[in-house]
């Protein structure tokens, strides 16, 4: 199936992935050693406004692949606060 994304997406996405290979990848070898986000990850992230942000079905909602179950289990813990690093940075 392929989807078209509006302008506006193709914004999001870019930014995204700036966002991404800027601010996130130079963290992966400490996220992959201690098996946890550091908090200046998460704050980066909602300095930038990436927490929370919700997309509609058509363009993520109805991806089904391990990672992405995975994402939305951490997200769900993390909305909750049953994530430890939440309780950490709290």
């Amino acid at each position: 199936m392929q989807i078209e994304i509006t302008p506006e997406l193709a914004e999001v996405r870019a930014a995204l992935r700036r966002f991404t290979v800027g601010t996130l990848e130079p963290l992966a070898l400490e996220v992959d050693r201690t098996g946890e986000v550091p908090a200046r990850a998460w704050a980066a992230m909602r300095e930038h406004g990436y927490l929370g942000m919700r997309l509609s079905s058509a363009a993520a909602g109805s991806i089904s692949s391990p990672t992405a179950s995975r994402s939305r289990s951490s997200a769900a813990r993390i909305a909750s606060g049953r994530s430890s690093a939440t309780r950490r940075a709290g």
